[in-house]
């Protein structure tokens, strides 16, 4: 009797330690996957910072276009204002 209370403790015991063992993989596995993630999303949130940059980079070329091409419109008003002898030049 004592022979068999041994050998269901023995087992138990192993069966417990091989458990471990494997919850450590599966622990692993876990970390392992939630550090993926989070470089992920650290990768996402750096290209998404860049496409932003890269917007308001075109926003402010596209407002820089248009201010100088406004002027040259502007220019050409009152040159044609002037070659005309308008009496008010502005535009």
């Amino acid at each position: 009797m004592l022979n068999k209370s041994m050998l269901v403790a023995v087992l138990l015991t192993v069966a417990a330690i091989s458990g471990c063992e494997k919850e450590g993989s599966v622990e692993q596995a876990g970390e392992t996957i939630a550090d993926k993630t989070k470089q992920a999303g650290q990768v996402v949130e750096d290209k998404a910072k860049q496409a932003g940059e890269a917007m308001d980079d075109a926003a402010e070329t596209l407002q820089e276009k248009g201010q100088d091409i406004g002027n040259k419109i502007e220019d050409a008003c009152e040159d044609a204002k002037e070659g005309m002898d308008a009496a008010d030049t502005d535009c």
